[in-house]
C-alpha cells in the first residue's frame, strides 16, 4: 500500500508539469500511415498504459522524491516551515520533471516499437484540436483523421530516431 500511496503522490505532483505549454510549443503526436482507426486506439491505450505504469523505483529522481517527502513530514510535524519548502526545493523540483520524462519515454518506445513517428500539428490543426473536448470521440476521430495521412506524417515529420 505504501508503494501505491507513493505512485498516486507522484502522479498527482506531476499534473501541473503535464499542463500544456502556452501555445508557443508545437502540439506534438505520433501517427502511423494508414492504420485503421480501431488499431490507433487500441495502441495509444497500450503505449499510454505502458508509459504510465513504468516502474520508477530504481530512477534515482524517484527515490530523491521519496526521500523528500519522508523529511517534508517530518518538518511538517516539527513545524519548520523553511525546511519543507527547502526539501521541495531540493528534491522535487527537478525530480518530478524527469520522472515525467521517464514515463513519456516508455510511451515513445512502445509507440516506436509499433512503426507510430512523432509529427508536429500545424497551428491550425491544433487550434482544430482545441475544439474537441479532451477524451471525445470526435478528438479522437479528428487526430486519427490527421496520424494516419501519410502526405501530414510526411510534411510534419519531427525525424525522431528510433530508441
Amino acid at each position: 500500500m505504501p508503494r501505491l500511496r507513493h505512485a498516486l503522490w507522484i502522479a498527482a505532483l506531476m499534473l501541473p508539469a503535464a499542463a500544456v505549454a502556452d501555445g508557443r510549443e508545437p502540439y506534438i503526436s505520433w501517427g502511423k500511415a494508414g492504420v485503421p482507426f480501431e488499431r490507433y486506439r487500441e495502441d495509444s491505450i497500450t503505449c499510454g498504459a505502458k508509459g504510465a505504469t513504468r516502474d520508477m523505483r530504481e530512477q534515482t529522481a524517484f527515490k530523491d522524491v521519496i526521500h523528500g517527502k519522508n523529511f517534508q513530514d517530518s518538518a511538517l510535524d516539527r513545524g519548520d516551515a523553511v525546511e519543507y519548502v527547502m526539501i521541495y526545493q531540493r528534491n522535487f523540483r527537478g525530480n518530478v520533471p524527469k520522472l515525467q520524462r521517464f514515463l513519456v519515454n516508455g510511451v515513445e518506445e512502445c509507440l516506436m516499437g509499433k512503426d507510430y513517428a512523432p509529427f508536429a500539428l500545424t497551428r491550425g490543426q491544433a487550434e482544430q484540436l482545441s475544439k474537441y473536448e479532451k477524451g471525445s470521440q470526435d478528438r479522437f476521430h479528428y487526430l486519427h483523421q490527421l496520424s494516419s495521412d501519410p502526405k501530414i506524417l510526411q510534411a510534419q515529420a519531427l525525424g525522431i530516431a528510433r530508441k
